[in-house]
């Protein structure tokens, strides 16, 4: 039988009704009167004692902890720590008016955002002036990440008057920034823990090691499928996304590179294993006969069908041959509100198929006939 905390109401009943039982020729009903207000101090103390066993009991179990004790009791435990926030960083390219000079590590530049970015080496010019060199963020945090081609400013430097006015971000991004771990993501790792303890090289495993990088929100693993010995015909697959901070979730290069080397030392050492990006597949969605039309409901029908692919459309795996029905597009467009009343669903006209290592992603939404 589940048990509830009293409220303060309670408890001042239960004092009450115990003084008009226990002490004859009492009243603490009535007002004024001294044992009112003996047993409305009594009450908050009590009231006290309750609430500090209903918050230990909260701190108990890992589904609902609060962030101090998940992170260093139910985590510690589990040897998983919180995520902290990481920088950015990559490659970017620069042209210098020429005669050209070396840029030494720890110059700067700034994004449009105003990231500041150093360099980790020393940025050496060829015979045209041109220049590649790694810069990682000063700060860190999801903001950090830029999209390739992004420009970044130079200061005017009087030391390095050959310097242009930008340089540009390389064709892989500046990737690998994100923010500190949400107490429900480290919840959600914690809960895995538990539920998937480590089984030498499981499909729950390799999800644990990948998840456990900054940045990483899903992980879909495609297990090694061959039947020859070398393992040549579908090997071990890790599909990460990163939901929060990448277009589609889709990974840069950089990002695969830094899952690769949390992976390597904690694999089974006779496992080939690859980390790969998912390609991503568009779904329109073409949407007929609306009622109540409205750009409100127009919004809101948008939003449901972008939360239904994020929660339920996953990697194409070799033991996951996922098909998208067309009745959970419907269903995301029933449940829009305000004013939704019925609509047709013109395309696409038959549950949709995906090939092997592909991420639906929800694509034009169009309204009308």
């Amino acid at each position: 039988m589940a048990f509830t905390t009293p409220t303060l109401l309670d408890i001042w009943t239960r004092l009450r009704n115990s003084m008009r039982a226990w002490l004859p020729g009492t009243d603490a009903w009535i007002e004024p009167n001294n044992l009112s207000i003996v047993g409305k101090s009594f009450s908050l103390s009590i009231g006290s004692v309750y609430e500090r066993v209903q918050y230990l009991y909260q701190q108990l179990f890992a589904s609902t902890a609060d962030g101090y004790h998940l992170e260093f009791r139910h985590a510690f435990e589990y040897g998983i720590t919180r995520k902290p926030s990481a920088p950015a960083q990559g490659p970017i390219a620069f042209t210098q008016t020429l005669p050209a000079v070396t840029v030494p590590s720890g110059y700067q530049v700034t994004a449009p955002n105003g990231t500041t970015y150093t360099f980790l080496t020393t940025a050496v010019p060829d015979a045209f002036g041109n220049c590649s060199v790694n810069v990682r963020a000063t700060l860190s945090g999801a903001a950090t990440n830029q999209l390739p081609n992004t420009p970044l400013n130079f200061a005017y430097d009087p030391t390095y008057p050959s310097l242009p006015a930008t340089a540009t971000v390389g064709p892989q991004g500046l990737g690998g920034g994100s923010d500190a771990e949400t107490d429900d993501a480290l919840r959600a790792r914690v809960l895995a823990r538990k539920q998937q303890p480590p089984k030498g090289g499981s499909k729950a495993d390799y999800q644990e090691w990948a998840l456990a990088v900054p940045g990483v929100t899903r992980v879909f693993v495609s297990p090694f499928t061959a039947t020859d010995a070398n393992q040549a015909a579908v090997p071990l697959t890790i599909y990460p996304l990163f939901d929060d901070t990448r277009v589609n979730g889709i990974p840069t290069a950089l990002d695969l590179l830094a899952i690769a080397q949390a992976i390597d030392p904690v694999r089974p050492v006779t496992a080939r294993v690859y980390i790969a990006a998912a390609s991503p597949v568009l779904v329109n969605i073409q949407i007929g006969g609306l009622k109540t039309d409205s750009q409100a409901l127009r919004n809101a029908i948008i939003a449901n069908l972008a939360a239904m692919f994020l929660e339920r459309a996953p990697v194409v795996t070799a033991d996951n041959a996922f098909t998208l029905p067309l009745a959970w597009i419907d269903e995301a467009i029933g449940r829009a509100s305000p004013g939704y009343v019925r609509h047709s669903l013109v395309t696409p006209v038959a549950d949709v198929s995906f090939p092997f290592g592909s991420l639906p992603i929800l694509g034009t939404v169009s309204f009308g006939s």
